[in-house]
């Protein structure tokens, strides 16, 4: 059986985590913030 690869430190876990975090919350509140400033979608 193939050896799995690791995260080298704790630190690099939680930057990793943190970021999809970011990139999580900006993605779901597009959607808020473009309705409240005219909608998505060309007239």
């Amino acid at each position: 059986m193939a050896q799995r690869e690791k995260w080298g430190t704790k630190i690099g876990v939680i930057l990793a985590v943190a970021g999809s975090a970011v990139g999580l919350g900006n993605f779901l509140r597009f959607p808020v913030q473009a309705a409240q400033n005219g909608g998505m979608f060309w007239q």
